[in-house]
């Protein structure tokens, strides 16, 4: 990861253990190579691809509304209910540049969240 970019991956890292020691969530999807996230159909600019991006159940006797509360509490760019599990980002959609894409995943990575 270049050196530029880690500080984004540490402040998300950082609010994901702040999110799961909250709640006691339990996270189903982190970092994502571009083969992995095409396999389970994620999104072609998906920012599991950069490291900002994580999906996660409520723990047992929690609800789905308190594990969305609790993230958009801490401040995360995006919070989305997937249905069958919660997405977290860093930056919400459309923030990130192609060239953050193009040097992180490589040339021709898709524009943006």
């Amino acid at each position: 990861m270049p050196y530029w970019w880690e500080p984004y991956v540490r402040a998300f890292i950082g609010g994901a253990q702040q999110l799961i020691a909250a709640t006691g969530a339990q996270p189903t999807s982190y970092i994502r190579s571009v083969s992995h996230n095409e396999a389970v159909g994620g999104q072609v600019n998906s920012q599991h691809l950069l490291g900002t991006a994580l999906d996660l159940v409520p723990a047992p006797g929690h609800s789905w509304a308190e594990l969305q509360h609790a993230a958009r509490a801490i401040g995360f760019g995006a919070v989305i209910d997937e249905k069958d599990h919660i997405h977290v980002q860093l930056f919400a959609a459309g923030v990130i540049p192609q060239w953050v894409y193009d040097e992180l995943v490589g040339p021709g990575a898709p524009v943006g969240i």
